[in-house]
């Protein structure tokens, strides 16, 4: 069980967990995440509606370059992965996609989102895909095309609380529900 498993399992404030975090680096911060299973990410998911806001510009520090996040569902399988954002310069659709290990990724595609700031969160928009593609990222496709695709994706609109300067945790919904399943990512450098 990682350290922070231990510390939201024995009731951490938001405070204490976001210091442990901060402390590390990006790698150690990672494994610590991974070390969460569902409980441990529903009570951070629940711990985190009490800290600041996020925004663009706080979620994706540096606009015209690929942001890169790494993290953990709580899904049963495939649980690691990574997520890369886009916010231009120009104001334009921030967007990103999910890059999954093997399998994953040939089954679901990319899974292209926009995403938003909206009352402090941070909002993933599966139903919006973006239309502006850039040149090393994989080809965009709607979500609601092919089964893979269609099952994972459509429909879904993630919600992002922050935790710590480089972490966050999300609630999946699917057609406005929520799905009981949770994710953390943390910004890392690449």
């Amino acid at each position: 069980m990682s350290k922070l498993a231990s510390m939201i399992r024995e009731g951490a404030s938001a405070g204490e967990v976001a210091a442990h975090l901060d402390a590390l680096g990006d790698d150690a911060r990672v494994e610590e995440l991974y070390g969460l299973g569902l409980s441990e990410q529903k009570k951070l998911w629940a711990l985190a509606a009490k800290n600041a806001p996020l925004t663009l510009e706080s979620f994706v520090p540096s606009a015209d370059k690929r942001t890169i996040y790494r993290g953990r569902n709580s899904l049963v399988a495939f649980q690691r992965f990574e997520k890369h954002f886009w916010r231009p310069s120009d104001g334009g659709a921030c967007f990103g996609f999910n890059e999954n290990p093997g399998i994953v990724s040939w089954f679901a595609g990319p899974g292209y989102f926009t995403f938003t700031a909206e009352d402090g969160l941070i909002v993933f928009d599966y139903t919006k895909i973006p239309s502006q593609q850039l040149p090393d990222w994989p080809k965009i496709e709607p979500n609601a095309k092919g089964f893979g695709p269609r099952v994972v994706y459509a429909g879904m609109v993630d919600y992002n609380r922050r935790v710590s300067e480089h972490v966050v945790v999300g609630e999946a919904r699917k057609k406005g529900k929520p799905m009981g399943a949770y994710y953390v990512i943390s910004r890392v450098e690449r």
